[in-house]
């Protein structure tokens, strides 16, 4: 029987109590199937006192949950689910967020690691055991983060442990590479600990997360009005009926607007609008074979159409 299920003290000829043992069990096992974490797998199986008859329903002990016995003729289990742990963490984490910004409003996680920037992507592990070493030595008695966490030495303990498993590893062996990947990781996931902390406790205030050590992320700068399309291009292909257009690529641009006049490309209302693209590059189809057309491109961004490009003119095959 798995652990953790309700014990069953009655003869199998009562029924009921058979039947509320066996939902118990049922869902106690499919519970515990879905369940990873150990602190989530305590399933309290309750008597409710008062409800149960004849004074059979004693408690058996058990090694970490107690479990509810069934009376003859009345049975009621109540089960305390671990969510209750989760919720108190919940709660503990508001509490300690709201005690470390003095009651400010503190944006949400992933609004707030939008603005710090880690710096642990491509870095070698000396490079990392360097940055560390510079954090460190930025957070120390740093009065804008008099609590980090973690704690500056256990971060020193996690950097002099990559630094030895560094050190390991040039006699060579699979075991000291391994060690020293952990030993990587574990700094790394400390690091970026360190980073919550700090932008949890700065919030969007960028001379202070300079402060710590830390690298604050380039806002990118507004894209204004684009200018015209240059070096527009037209040319056979060496199929009959085509010509293709080519431009150079607008930093911006969403899209291309692609123009085509069959007259006169002084004639502004001889031009027509013929396709739109998000390529730098437009294949006009099925003209006839010899005729002459001329081409002129658009861009449009979100600040709103380019003027348009000088245009080009080509001979179909």
């Amino acid at each position: 029987m798995p652990t953790g299920l309700c014990k069953n003290p009655l003869p199998q000829t009562e029924n009921r109590s058979a039947l509320a043992l066996n939902r118990c069990n049922a869902s106690l096992m499919n519970r515990q199937a879905k369940l990873t974490r150990p602190s989530e797998r305590r399933w309290d199986c309750v008597r409710i006192p008062g409800l149960i008859g004849n004074g059979s329903g004693a408690f058996t002990s058990g090694t970490s949950r107690k479990e509810a016995a069934f009376g003859t003729w009345g049975t009621a289990v109540l089960f305390v689910l671990s969510a209750r742990a989760v919720v108190r963490e919940a709660i503990l984490i508001k509490v300690f967020r709201h005690s470390i910004s003095g009651g400010a409003h503190i944006p949400s996680p992933t609004h707030r690691m939008k603005i710090i920037r880690v710096g642990l992507d491509g870095l070698s592990a000396m490079d990392k055991v360097a940055k560390s070493l510079f954090i460190e030595s930025k957070m120390a008695a740093n009065p804008t983060f008099p609590t980090p966490s973690p704690t500056l030495v256990v971060l020193g303990a996690a950097r002099e442990a990559l630094e030895a498993a560094v050190a390991a590893t040039l006699n060579g062996g699979k075991s000291a590479t391994f060690a020293k990947d952990e030993a990587e990781a574990a700094l790394d996931e400390l690091i970026t600990q360190l980073a919550g902390y700090v932008v949890s406790v700065a919030g969007g205030d960028e001379g202070k997360i300079l402060s710590s050590g830390f690298d604050v992320r380039k806002r990118g700068s507004p894209i204004g009005n684009l200018p015209a399309p240059a070096n527009v291009h037209a040319d056979l292909t060496n199929k009959e009926g085509q010509i293709k257009v080519d431009w150079e690529r607008l930093h911006g641009a969403v899209d291309y607007e692609v123009q085509r006049n069959d007259n006169d490309p002084k004639v502004e209302v001889d031009w027509k609008v013929i396709g739109m693209t998000t390529k730098s590059r437009y294949l006009d189809q099925g003209l006839e074979s010899g005729s002459i057309h001329w081409y002129r491109v658009k861009a449009r961004g979100t600040a709103g159409d380019s003027p348009l490009s000088d245009p080009a003119r080509a001979m179909a095959r």
